[in-house]
C-alpha cells in the first residue's frame, strides 16, 4: 500500500518529508513523490528527477501544488534543492509556470532543464533567463525521431507525442524516457497514445520500470492494453485524474487488474511511494 505523506503545511513538514525519504532510501529501491496532477519527483537512489511539477493552474478540477509546496519548489528548498534534472512535457499552465520555473532554476544551481522549444521561449522572454540559460536545453525533435541527452549520469530520451485531442499536431508535446541508477522511467505527459506506431519503437530496448501515463487509457482500453503489451512496465501510474474522479479511476484500474502490473493513482494530496522490485513488478509499501 502507498505510504501517504502528511499534507505539507509548513517548512517543518518539508524537513520531515525529506527525512522520511532519506531514512527509507536505504531500504527502498526507488521513491516516487506525487507533487500534484502530472507532477512527480522520482528518486532512483543517487539521482533525482522532477517532472511537470512547477505550475499553478487547476482548471477548476485538477490538483495543484499547495502554497507551501510551491514555495519550497520556487526556493529549491529541501528535497527540491537536490533535483538533478527537471523535465517539462509541454507548456500548458497545468504543467508549467514559466516565472516559477525560472525561480526554481535560479535557486537550484545544479539542475538542468529539458523542455520543448516553445516552453523555453517563454522562459527566455523573462528577465534573469541568462543566468540559467547554460543549464536549459530546448528539445523539439521531428515526429518519429528522438533526441538523447546525458546529464549527471542520467540518460534522457525525448520524443514527440501527440497531445490528447490535438489532431492537427500543433502542440509541442514530449514524452520522456530516462535511465537513472539502472532504472528506466517513462512519462507520457498528456499524450493521446492512440497510435502504437508513433511511439512503439522507442521502447524496444528500454525495459521500462515505471510508466506514468494519463488516466484516459483506462477508458480507451484498447490503447491502454496495447501500451502495456508494448512497453511492459514493472509498475504504472495513471495520472491527470480530476479530484472528483480519484475513486472512479481506482475502480477502473481494478477492472483491468488482470492485464496490468502494480498500478497507482496519485491522490488529491501529496503522496510518497517507496518501491521494492518483486517477481510481480515494482510494488509500493
Amino acid at each position: 500500500m502507498p505510504c501517504k505523506s502528511i499534507r505539507i503545511i509548513a517548512l517543518l513538514a518539508y524537513a520531515l518529508t525529506a527525512a522520511c525519504v532519506m531514512e527509507t532510501q536505504a531500504e527502498a529501491d526507488l521513491t516516487v513523490i506525487s507533487i500534484a496532477n502530472e507532477g512527480f519527483l522520482i528518486d532512483s537512489g543517487s539521482a533525482q528527477v522532477l517532472v511537470d511539477a512547477v505550475f499553478t493552474e487547476s482548471w477548476g478540477k485538477y490538483t495543484v501544488p499547495g502554497p507551501e509546496v510551491l514555495g519550497a519548489m520556487r526556493r529549491a528548498e529541501g528535497i527540491f534543492g537536490e533535483v538533478d534534472v527537471f523535465l517539462v512535457t509541454h507548456n500548458h499552465a497545468d504543467h508549467f509556470h514559466p516565472g516559477y520555473v525560472l525561480e526554481f532554476m535560479r535557486n537550484n544551481k545544479k539542475a538542468v532543464l529539458l523542455a520543448p522549444g516553445d516552453a523555453v521561449d517563454m522562459l527566455a522572454a523573462l528577465g534573469g533567463f541568462s543566468e540559467i540559460e547554460p543549464r536549459v536545453t530546448a528539445l523539439t525533435p521531428a515526429w518519429g525521431q528522438a533526441v538523447t541527452e546525458t546529464v549527471a549520469g542520467i540518460t534522457v530520451t525525448a520524443f514527440r507525442l501527440k497531445h490528447s485531442d490535438d489532431e492537427a499536431r500543433e502542440i509541442q508535446h514530449l514524452g520522456f524516457i530516462w535511465d537513472a541508477d539502472d532504472k528506466v522511467f517513462f512519462h507520457a505527459g498528456d499524450a493521446a497514445l492512440d497510435d502504437v506506431n508513433e511511439y512503439g519503437s522507442f521502447f524496444d530496448q528500454a525495459g521500462i520500470d515505471i510508466a506514468f501515463v494519463p488516466w484516459w487509457l483506462l477508458d480507451y482500453w484498447s490503447r491502454g492494453q496495447t501500451l502495456v503489451e508494448r512497453v511492459r512496465p514493472g509498475a504504472m501510474y495513471f495520472m491527470h485524474a480530476a479530484v472528483t474522479s480519484y475513486v472512479a479511476t481506482k475502480t477502473k484500474i481494478a477492472s483491468h487488474a488482470a492485464s496490468l502490473p502494480p498500478s497507482y493513482v496519485p491522490g488529491p494530496a501529496m503522496e510518497t511511494w517507496r518501491f521494492h522490485a518483486t517477481s510481480n513488478g515494482w510494488e509500493a509499501y
